[in-house]
């Protein structure tokens, strides 16, 4: 019986180990699977904080549905119908623009009457829409791809402060290609040679991902979380790997034998022998633990780097607020120089996030262009953040309950050269049959890439046993 180990449980190592599981059994061919867990929970950064009547997500808040393989993960985890939809005013979102929020289109009809762009800026990003693909023979940053393409005010104004929300990146330094795959295949030259190069390395084009989806319950297109908070589905998938899951064990360093086994060490002095090691760590967590299986390539491993950002919950009754909250949220363009990211209505998303009459905001801080803001003290974070809220929002008086937490490695930034950076560690940890990494850190940071990408490694770890 082959023996696989799948080193982290954050989404990336409990979505492989579930579809893994899945195979061996709808195969039946036995595997002896073991996911080790630093910690003492499930989940990673997906994290749901509940305080007096209020759910407060503390990574992700939400996540898209409409993929098969999340289809998948939720029929194999049983959850299905702890689905929760946004409610539909979620649709609208706002930016902040000379110190006041303007709402964005939501639909090509509102694009005329938006205030989000002067009418030139909106003339320039339509005609440069309208015009032939840019090519990009080298890699090229999202800002600089996006201000050729849509001109300058569109791209401060809602591609700098989409990229800060949901990167928490410096679009100057981001690889376009890396952060925006789908949009990608618009480029070409050595980028589309690259991309190649990727998916052949993760089995797209060599046949290993070519089993098909088992039958699932499907999940419509939207935003969802669950009922209980996102983190359901990290408990829920970690329940349907009872007994495979080693919490509280710290893996130190990886290496192979002499007979070509792979050899965990763990902190407690523990030696231990598999066939298959998955590696679902962040790059850098997993950095430390590759120096003697990727010498060459370790540099850029590490070389992957992460971004800190701290999340301030601010609670109020929902008299105090002036704004009627009836959307996402708001994002800040760096332009505006303001001290913080962004804005969502957390409680306005889902049902059951606050108490009857109470209300939730979540601000962000830090991220690539302003990392000092996360080392301040948490009554001066929300000192900060109730002070933004007072002057865009109208809010009254002082916060009911607050919250602060802070994720000094919150997301990977795919900077220029990612790729390259990837496809170096991937060809290398070809040399060991049996290594595999999958993850935020390497080809997609949402949680839908992040379960993608885990399906994947579960059909080439079946392939390569010859399931």
């Amino acid at each position: 019986m082959p023996r696989v180990a799948i080193i982290g449980a954050g989404l990336a190592g409990l979505s492989t180990a579930v579809f893994l599981d899945h195979l061996s059994r709808a195969r039946q061919r036995p595997v002896d699977l073991t996911v080790f867990e630093e910690s003492n929970r499930p989940g990673g950064r997906i994290r749901t904080f509940t305080r007096d009547g209020y759910a407060w997500e503390l990574g992700p808040e939400s996540m898209l549905a409409g993929r098969e393989s999340l289809n998948v993960l939720l029929s194999l985890a049983g959850i299905p119908d702890l689905v929760e939809y946004a409610r539909p005013e979620a649709k609208r979102r706002w930016i902040l623009r000379d110190g006041a929020l303007r709402q964005l289109p939501s639909s090509p009809a509102e694009l005329a009457s938006t205030q989000a762009l002067s009418k030139r800026g909106l003339l320039r990003a339509a005609a440069g829409l309208a015009a032939a693909p840019l090519k990009a023979r080298e890699d090229i940053s999202v800002d600089a791809w996006f201000r050729r393409v849509l001109g300058p005010e569109a791209t401060d104004m809602l591609i700098q402060p989409f990229v800060s929300g949901i990167h928490a990146g410096d679009s100057e330094r981001l690889s376009f290609a890396a952060s925006f795959p789908r949009l990608a295949p618009l480029t070409e030259g050595r980028l589309a040679l690259l991309r190649r190069m990727a998916r052949k390395k993760q089995g797209e084009e060599s046949g290993v991902n070519a089993i098909p989806y088992p039958p699932a319950t499907k999940i419509k297109r939207g935003m969802i979380s669950f009922r209980g908070g996102l983190e359901t589905l990290p408990r829920s998938l970690a329940e349907a790997l009872e007994g495979c899951i080693r919490y509280s064990t710290r893996i130190t360093w990886v290496r192979k034998n002499d007979a070509g086994k792979f050899i965990l060490a763990t902190l407690s002095g523990e030696e231990l022998e598999y066939d298959v090691v998955i590696m679902a760590l962040p790059a850098n967590a997993a950095a430390e633990m590759m120096a003697e299986l990727l010498p060459r390539s370790l540099d850029k491993l590490a070389g992957i780097n992460f971004i800190p950002v701290a999340t301030a919950h601010l609670a109020y009754t929902r008299q105090q607020v002036e704004h009627p909250l009836d959307g996402f949220g708001f994002l800040n363009p760096p332009r505006e120089k303001r001290p913080f990211l962004g804005a969502l209505f957390s409680s306005e998303l889902f049902a059951g996030r606050a108490p009857r009459g109470n209300v939730s905001i979540r601000v962000f801080l830090g991220g690539a262009n302003d990392p000092g803001r996360v080392d301040l003290l948490d009554d001066k974070i929300i000192e900060l953040a109730h002070g933004e809220l007072r002057g865009l929002l109208g809010v009254r008086g002082e916060p009911a309950a607050t919250h602060v937490h802070r994720w000094r490695e919150a997301l990977p930034a795919y900077e220029l050269g990612h790729l390259d950076r990837v496809g170096a560690v991937e060809e290398e940890a070809a040399r060991h049959w049996g290594l595999y990494f999958t993850g935020f850190s390497y080809r997609g940071i949402g949680m839908p890439d992040v379960i993608d990408d885990a399906w994947r490694t579960a059909c080439r770890t079946a392939a390569l046993l010859k399931w």
